[in-house]
């Protein structure tokens, strides 16, 4: 406490240093948050942390949950996006970031640390460069970092690409095999919404492991599983 006296009554970046301020850092080594200036003036968030002698000025940011799948670093929510710490260095270890806008779509902190987590969810109101709305996925790119993609698996006909659209999953190859959509399921059936873990288990296994929340036409509830039909168009609840 005695090193932390000399600072009394100093004013560093427009914040004076108060008694009170001076046993908030003999307490717990840090400040609350406050708003200081920088030499230009512009006003920003931070906290002052004493180490061990030093009064530092630490700015605030905020992290994702998750950190960077190629170097561990945190990832910080910037305003172009969300970029790995070691991104923004001065010199550069590592590229792995997300642009926050990717295909006229602002991206949100959940959706990628969801993806990062293992657990991706569809986004929704994309849209191309025709002006077409479009649904994806995020997905990695070793040039871009994460990007966008509506492929969720192969078609368990022809062995196609299936693309996750607004409102169905759909095989691309439908039109070379001259039969629309000889795949195609719903991302609702019976009021229940298809994750992507039921469609990849459905392309992969034809049925899957957890059991959907299904509703009829007079509101009654039930359970099941979904599995593919006999003609791998569509899928039915299977409540064995």
């Amino acid at each position: 406490m005695d090193n932390l006296q000399s600072f009394h009554g100093k004013k560093v970046h427009g914040i004076v240093i108060t008694d009170e301020l001076l046993k908030e850092l003999s307490d717990t080594g840090r400040t609350q948050v406050m708003t200081f200036r920088d030499r230009l003036g512009k006003q920003f968030l931070g906290h002052f942390e004493y180490d061990e002698g030093n009064l530092n000025v630490v700015r605030e940011a905020k992290h994702l949950g998750q950190r960077c799948p190629k170097c561990g670093g945190r990832i910080l929510i910037t305003s172009k996006g969300y970029f790995c710490e070691n991104c923004l260095k001065e010199k550069p270890t590592c590229r792995f970031h997300c642009n926050g806008i990717l295909s006229h779509r602002f991206i949100t902190p959940e959706e990628v640390d969801s993806f990062l987590s293992g657990h991706p969810t569809i986004i929704d109101g994309c849209f191309n460069s025709m002006g077409h709305v479009f649904s994806a996925v995020l997905t990695e790119n070793e040039t871009y970092g994460i990007t966008l993609s509506s492929v969720v698996g192969k078609c368990p006909v022809c062995g196609g690409d299936v693309l996750v659209s607004p409102v169905a999953f759909n095989c691309s190859s439908y039109q070379k095999c001259g039969e629309p959509y000889h795949f195609s399921i719903w991302r609702h059936f019976k009021g229940y919404s298809l994750s992507l873990k039921d469609v990849h288990e459905l392309l992969t296994i034809g049925k899957t492991s957890g059991k959907a929340t299904l509703y009829n036409a007079q509101g009654h509830i039930s359970k099941a599983h979904l599995k593919l039909a006999h003609n791998k168009n569509g899928i039915i609840p299977d409540y064995s």
